[in-house]
C-alpha cells in the first residue's frame, strides 16, 4: 500500500488532480491519485505548491465517495496526515473542503478498525491543536466520535493517548463539555488514569483533558464529584519525575479548586503534601509553578482550608518563585495574592516568611512594578499583616516595607483598594514601635496618608485606616510640623462635617489633634481652632469615651502654653473636665488625665482662681477612690493634690473633711512598695500641713504616722526623706513618745544622706521645736554626735537659731 515516488511517475500533481476529478468513479484511479498526491507529501514538495486545496479535495471527495473501501481509507489518511503534520493551513484546507464530515463517517464506518483509526484520530490531533480548529472540529460533531473512539478502543495505548489529547483540546465551549459529561466523557477519563497508571503520556493527557472539563464554573464541581480530584492526585502521586505530568495534574487542580468542596477535597485525600513537593522539586518550571500556586491559592482563599497550609514549606516555595520569576509578572501576581491569603489562615508561617528572605524579594517585586495593583494590593496585604506582630514589626520594616507601601499609595493615589490596605499597613508598622516611626516618617508617610485623606475623604473606610495610621506617627514633634506644612489640618477638620454622623471617624479625628496639641510652638490661631473643633466633636458624641479622653489630654497639652491656658480659662473648659471625670467612672485613662490637667490648672497662678473648687478636690478624690488598684492614678492622685495644696489654703479643711488623709495612707498601704507614690503623698501631706490638731486630731495623728512610715520604708529614698522632715517641723507634738519617734526618723535621715544639703536643713527644721527643751538637747546632742551621724555646720546652725 506504499505510495510511488512521485520521481518514477510522468503524472505531474495537477495532471493526477486533473484525472481524479474527470472520473470521479473510477476507484482504481482515484487509490491511485490519493497514493500519487500521498507521495508528494511526503517529499514535502506539495509546500511549493499552490494545488494544495484541491489535492486535499480530491482525497476527502474519494473518502467520501468510497467509504467502504478500507484500502482507499488507509491511504487518503495517510496522505490527509501528511499533509495536517506539515502546516495549519493545510488542515485549514481540510476543514474547508468538508473534511469534518469526511473524517466522521470514516470513524463511525471503520471504529472497529484499529489502523485506520488510528491514522484518523492522528490527522484530528494536528487539527485540534488550533483553537479555531477545534471548534469547527466541535460544531462537526466530531467530540462525539473521540468519545466513542475511546470506549471502543479503551486498552489501545497509542489510540487513547491520543484521543484523550484531543479529547481536551475539542473542550472548546461550556456545552461541549456539558455533552461529553452527559455520555460519561469526565467517567471516561478518569477510567485511563486507573488502566494506564505507569503510562506518563496517557495521565499527561488524562489529566489535561479532566482540567478542560472543570475549567468553566457550571462544570467544576460535577467533574470533582465524579472522581476527578482523586483521579488527578493518583496520576501525580507515584514516584515518578516527569514534569509534564506534573504540570498538567497541577492545571487540573487548578481549574478543580474554583470549588470550595474540591478544596477540602483535596485536603481530605492528603493533596497537600503531594503539590508542596512537586513544587519543591520544580523550582525552575515556570508553567508547573504558575498553575501549583493558582492550586493553592484556590485553597487559601477560603479560610476554612486555609489553615491547611501551614507548613513552613509554603513560604519558602513563595520566596523561590519571587526570587526565580522576576520577569513573569501574572506568576507573580498569583503568587503574592497566594501569600497575602495563606497569612490569614495561620500565624505560624509569619516567622518564616520573614527568616526566608520573603519579605526583601517582595518589597523588591513590589518596587520594580509599582503601577501593577494586584501585586501592590495583595504586597500592602502580607506587609500589613507580618506588621501585627510585635515581635516582627522591627525586623519587615527594616527590609524596606514602609518605602514599599507609601509608594503605592503615592503611585496608585486614586485606587481605593490600595489606599486602604496601605494604610492599614501603615497603621501596623508605627503601632508602639518608635524606630520604625522614625523610618516610617522619613519614607514619607505623612504626605501619602494627607493626600489619602483628600482624594477619599467621603470613603469612611479608607479615611478611618489613614487616621489610624497618622495617630499613631503623631507622637512624633517632627511629624506634626511635616503634618501642617502639609496643610493636613485643614484636611482632618474638614472630616468632621464630612463624617459628623460616623463615631469612629470622629474618635481618630480627636486622636489626631490631640496630637497636634503636643507640639510647642502651635499658632494661636492653630490652637483656638483646634480646640474649637474638639469642643465641636464633644457635642456631637458627648458620651464617648475615647473622644473625651483625647479632648482632656488636648487640654493637657494645651494648658502648657499660655495661649491655650487663656482659651481653657475663657472657655470654661475645667466644666469638661469636671464632666468627664463624674461620666465615665469606670475609665481610668480619662481620670489620669483630668487629674493632670487639674494640677496645673492649680499651680497655674493666672487662670487658677475661680477654677480650682471644692468640686475639683472632690473629683481628684473621687478617682483614688475609684481606683484603689491603679497604681499610676494613686500617684497621679497625690501629686494633684500636693500642687493644690502648695498654692491653696482654702481646700485643707475641705479634704479632711472628705477622708481625704485616709486616701493617701490607703494609696501608700496598697502599693507599699512604691517609692514614686511615697514621695507624692508625703510632699502632699507636706502641703496639707500644718493641721489642727484640735479640730482634727485623728487626721493629724494619721498625717504623722503615714510621713513616719513612708520615711522607714524608704529610708534611702532622699526625696522621701526630705518631704518628710519638713512635713514634721510642722507638726505640734507635746507626746514624749511621739518627739522621740521623730526624732528618731529625722536623725536616721542626716545618718543616711548627711551629705546632702536638703536633707540637713530639712532635718534641723524637723528637730528646732524640740532641741531647747529638756530633756530632748541632751539626749538629741548624743544622738547627733554619734560616729554614724554627720550633722553640719548648717544643720547646728539652722538648730539653734
Amino acid at each position: 500500500m506504499c505510495a510511488v515516488p512521485p520521481r518514477s511517475r510522468h503524472d505531474s500533481i495537477s495532471s493526477c488532480i486533473s484525472k481524479m476529478r474527470a472520473d470521479a468513479a473510477d476507484y482504481d484511479l482515484q487509490l491511485d491519485g490519493v497514493k500519487t498526491i500521498g507521495a508528494f507529501a511526503e517529499e514535502e514538495s506539495l509546500k511549493v505548491l499552490f494545488a494544495k486545496s484541491e489535492a486535499i479535495a480530491c482525497i476527502i471527495d474519494a473518502m467520501k465517495l468510497f467509504q467502504d473501501k478500507e484500502e482507499l481509507q488507509i491511504n487518503a489518511c495517510m496522505s490527509l496526515l501528511k499533509m495536517a503534520s506539515a502546516s495549519e493551513s493545510n488542515c485549514i484546507h481540510i476543514l474547508k473542503n468538508d473534511g469534518v464530515m469526511a473524517l466522521s463517517s470514516s470513524l463511525r464506518r471503520h471504529l472497529d478498525n484499529p489502523d485506520i483509526v488510528r491514522k484518523l484520530i492522528n490527522i484530528v490531533t494536528y487539527i485540534s491543536t488550533a483553537v479555531d480548529l477545534a471548534e469547527s472540529l466541535v460544531a462537526g460533531g466530531l467530540h462525539s466520535d473521540i468519545l466513542s473512539v475511546m470506549s471502543r478502543h479503551s486498552t489501545d495505548r497509542e489510540i487513547v493517548r491520543e484521543s484523550c489529547f484531543i479529547m481536551g483540546n475539542l473542550l472548546v465551549t461550556e456545552e461541549t463539555a456539558h455533552q461529553l459529561m452527559v455520555v460519561g466523557g469526565v467517567h471516561t477519563i478518569i477510567s485511563l488514569v486507573q488502566k494506564f497508571p505507569y503510562d506518563e503520556d496517557v495521565l499527561e493527557n488524562a489529566c489535561r483533558t479532566l482540567g478542560s472539563f472543570a475549567i468553566y464554573d457550571d462544570t467544576c464541581l460535577d467533574v470533582a464529584k465524579a472522581g476527578a480530584t482523586r483521579a488527578v492526585l493518583d496520576a501525580m502521586r507515584p514516584a515518578r519525575k516527569n514534569v509534564a505530568v506534573f504540570e498538567c495534574g497541577l492545571w487540573a487542580l487548578a481549574s478543580l479548586t474554583a470549588s470550595g468542596p474540591t478544596c477540602q477535597e483535596v485536603i481530605a485525600l492528603d493533596g497537600i503534601p503531594v503539590i508542596l513537593a512537586i513544587l519543591k522539586e520544580n523550582p525552575d518550571e515556570e508553567n508547573l509553578q504558575e498553575y501549583g500556586m493558582r492550586t493553592l491559592c484556590n485553597i487559601s482563599a477560603s479560610e476554612l482550608t486555609a489553615r491547611a497550609l501551614g507548613s513552613e514549606l509554603v513560604p519558602l516555595l513563595v520566596q523561590q518563585v519571587l526570587a526565580n520569576f522576576a520577569e513573569s509578572v501574572e506568576l507573580l501576581e498569583i503568587t503574592v495574592v497566594t501569600l497575602s491569603q495563606i497569612m490569614l489562615g495561620d500565624e505560624n508561617i509569619y516567622h518564616t516568611l520573614v527568616s526566608s528572605h520573603c519579605v526583601q524579594d517582595l518589597v523588591a517585586i513590589m518596587t520594580s512594578l509599582p503601577e501593577n495593583i494586584l501585586i501592590q494590593e495583595s504586597g500592602c496585604k502580607v506587609l500589613g499583616n507580618l506588621a501585627v506582630r510585635d515581635d516582627l514589626r522591627k525586623l519587615v520594616e527594616a527590609e524596606g516595607a514602609s518605602r514599599a507601601v507609601i509608594a503605592a499609595l503615592l503611585t496608585l493615589d486614586t485606587c481605593a483598594d490600595i489606599q486602604e490596605v496601605g494604610c492599614i499597613a501603615l497603621m501596623n508598622l508605627t503601632a508602639d514601635n518608635e524606630d520604625n516611626k522614625i523610618r516610617i516618617k522619613n519614607a514619607g508617610a505623612v504626605t501619602a496618608l494627607v493626600n489619602t485623606l483628600r482624594e477619599f475623604q467621603y470613603r469612611c473606610d479608607i479615611v478611618l485606616c489613614a487616621l489610624k495610621a497618622l495617630g499613631n506617627l503623631v507622637s512624633l514633634e517632627e511629624v506634626c510640623h511635616q503634618f501642617l506644612d502639609e496643610n493636613g489640618l485643614d484636611a482632618v477638620i474638614s472630616l468632621i462635617d464630612t463624617h459628623e454622623s460616623n463615631e469612629e471617624v470622629l474618635v481618630f479625628v480627636s486622636l489626631v489633634l490631640c496630637g497636634i496639641t503636643e507640639l510647642p510652638d502651635l499658632q494661636m490661631e492653630q490652637i483656638a481652632l483646634i480646640d474649637s473643633r474638639l469642643m465641636n466633636i464633644l457635642s456631637l458624641v458627648p458620651q464617648n469615651p475615647d473622644v473625651n479622653l483625647y479632648v482632656c489630654q488636648a487640654f493637657e497639652n494645651l494648658i502648657k502654653k499660655d495661649i491655650g491656658r487663656g482659651i481653657f480659662s475663657k472657655g470654661k473648659r475645667m466644666k469638661v473636665i469636671l464632666s468627664a471625670m463624674n461620666t465615665f467612672k469606670d475609665n481610668s485613662q480619662i481620670h489620669r488625665c483630668c487629674c493632670k490637667v487639674i494640677a496645673v490648672v492649680s499651680l497655674s497662678v493666672d487662670i487658677m482662681k475661680g477654677l480650682i473648687t471644692d468640686t475639683a478636690l472632690e473629683s481628684v478624690l473621687m478617682s483614688m477612690k475609684l481606683f484603689p488598684l491603679d497604681q499610676e492614678l494613686q500617684i497621679i492622685g497625690c501629686g494633684t493634690l500636693a500642687c493644690l495644696f502648695e498654692k491653696s489654703e482654702t481646700l485643707k479643711e475641705k479634704l479632711m473633711d472628705l477622708g481625704g488623709i485616709s486616701l493617701i495612707r490607703r494609696a501608700l498601704s496598697t502599693h507599699h512598695a512604691d517609692s514614686r507614690l511615697a514621695v507624692v503623698a508625703v510632699m502632699a501631706l507636706d502641703h496639707l500641713l500644718p493641721i489642727d490638731h484640735k479640730s482634727y486630731p485623728v487626721d493629724a495623728n494619721l498625717a504623722r504616722e503615714t510621713i513616719l512610715r513612708c520615711m522607714r520604708t524608704f529610708s534611702e529614698n532622699k526625696e522621701v526623706q526630705i518631704s518628710g522632715c519638713t512635713a514634721l517641723g510642722k507638726f505640734d507634738i507635746t507626746s514624749e513618745s511621739d518627739i522621740i519617734e521623730v526624732s528618731k526618723s529625722v536623725i536616721e535621715a542626716i545618718r543616711r544622706h548627711g551629705r546632702e544639703p536638703e536633707v540637713q536643713r530639712s532635718a534641723a527644721i524637723a528637730l528646732k521645736p524640740y532641741y531647747k527643751l529638756e530633756p530632748y538637747t541632751g539626749l538629741l546632742d548624743k544622738a547627733l554626735k554619734s560616729p554614724t551621724v554627720t550633722a553640719s555646720e548648717s544643720f547646728w546652725s539652722n538648730v539653734n537659731q
